[in-house]
């Protein structure tokens, strides 16, 4: 299994239409020779809610950010969020997620158990070497990491 550092947060790049995306990306990933889809988890919608959806199996490396893909989950709110702002149901159920997966699938130091949210979970253009605006211009990241925060009881350490 991955040594799992953090999770990075992606969009499709394709516009919301109120039906699952997960299958049109996985086909379009397949397309550019990756074996399944290239995320571990995404926040699609389904029968007009958004839910947690898992795609690649968190057993394997991801196929989602250069050179990160063996360390960082890739996990993708999907849309397009240059075009359009994500909505607010899709980023607090994408908050929950993010809590749920860091406590259960991320290890940690015994010495430092606790890490700072900011440090745990990064948006797609802000790894090194990436030259992206995913997760969109309109994806307010500072307000998302609000959220995570809210979602984790109100601490800033997960």
């Amino acid at each position: 299994m991955p040594f799992w550092k953090g999770i990075a947060v992606h969009h499709s790049a394709i516009a919301l239409d109120g039906q699952p995306q997960i299958n049109r990306i996985e086909r379009a990933h397949k397309a550019r020779g990756f074996d399944d889809i290239g995320y571990h988890w995404l926040i699609d919608q389904r029968d007009g809610r958004f839910d947690l959806v898992g795609g690649r199996s968190s057993l394997r490396h991801g196929s989602h950010a250069k050179g990160h893909n063996n360390n960082l989950l890739g996990l993708c709110i999907v849309g397009n969020h240059s075009e359009n702002a994500p909505p607010q149901e899709q980023l607090r159920v994408a908050a929950e997620a993010i809590v749920m997966l860091a406590r259960m699938l991320i290890p940690r130091d015994p010495a430092h158990p606790l890490v700072q949210v900011a440090d745990l979970v990064l948006p797609h253009r802000e790894l090194p070497g990436a030259a992206t605006e995913c997760p969109g211009e309109l994806f307010g990241w500072p307000e998302f990491l609000q959220l995570i925060i809210s979602a984790n009881g109100g601490s800033a350490m997960i």
